[in-house]
């Protein structure tokens, strides 16, 4: 294992189904099984792939309960959004809708707001770099996951 103690996302998605193997070299021999589209995987840190010429270079792995998936940009995305969107807007994408919040932690008393529904933004709160949330333009706050909004 090289590990280059770079920060990673903590919680990443899978842009289409996605193969979780046993080692950071992500050969067909040590390949556990395939995963559905969309799928969430909780990153405990990023990894690169041994290269038989230089040992500190490779290709990044994301080391996931059970095993590594692939780094690729065009397989996986962060499943929180990492910025405001430039048009300060997000639509409510999740099928039941989503709650909105008076605090930062999502705490406090919510209020639902439905599918469908427009929300234009603040900013971005960072926490921990774990869970990003919005700040909406009434003060308060909503969850900047990918599955529940999406930006306009």
């Amino acid at each position: 294992m090289v590990s280059h103690g770079h920060s990673s996302p903590k919680y990443v998605m899978a842009k289409g189904a996605l193969n979780r193997y046993q080692t950071v070299n992500l050969d067909k021999k040590n390949r556990h099984y395939q995963r559905k589209q969309r799928a969430i995987f909780k990153v405990s840190y990023t990894d690169y792939s041994r290269n038989t010429s230089n040992r500190l270079t490779g290709v990044k792995r994301y080391k996931v309960a059970g095993g590594y998936i692939s780094g690729n940009p065009r397989l996986v995305t962060n499943l929180y959004y990492q910025g405001r969107p430039h048009s300060r807007q997000v639509r409510v994408i999740a099928r039941s809708g989503i709650r909105g919040y008076q605090h930062q932690n999502l705490t406090g008393r919510s209020y639902k707001i439905p599918k469908g529904k427009v929300l234009k933004i603040r900013r971005i709160i960072v926490r921990n770099g774990l869970v990003n949330r919005y700040q909406l333009t009434n003060g308060h706050y909503i969850t900047a996951n990918k599955t529940f909004v999406k930006t306009k």
